[in-house]
């Protein structure tokens, strides 16, 4: 049997979706998510996004609107349509036995540190 990764709690939660404002206020009554933060024209090196961030004291969750190019997030959408693209957790040692562990399962992952936090 497989050792369990070296994470703790799921972070955040994050959906592809092709009109974030539409999707955030369809959910935000049920789920009790008074506001999101909103950072439009984001970049990466293979594709433009919007992302916005809401939650409650329980849980976060960011929706992300693929605008343009074919990074991750739009040949997400491309190939599955709206959905939970992937989960955000922390990591309890650091990144490296994360790392570690998922290139032992070979499972996609990427690391950063989040304000001085490892997730």
């Amino acid at each position: 049997m497989a050792q369990p990764l070296p994470v703790g709690d799921v972070v955040r939660t994050v959906l592809i979706t092709r009109d974030y404002a539409a999707t955030a206020r369809a959910i935000s009554g049920y789920l009790g998510i008074g506001e999101w933060r909103v950072r439009e024209n984001m970049e990466t090196a293979d594709e433009r996004f919007t992302s916005a961030i809401g939650g409650t004291a329980h849980f976060a969750l960011e929706l992300i609107q693929p605008l343009s190019g074919d990074g991750p997030y739009a040949a997400f959408q491309q190939r599955r349509g709206e959905g939970m693209s992937h989960l955000v957790f922390q990591a309890l040692e650091g990144t490296a036995p994360v790392a570690a562990a998922c290139d032992a399962l070979e499972l996609p992952y990427q690391t950063r540190e989040i304000g001085g936090n490892s997730q």
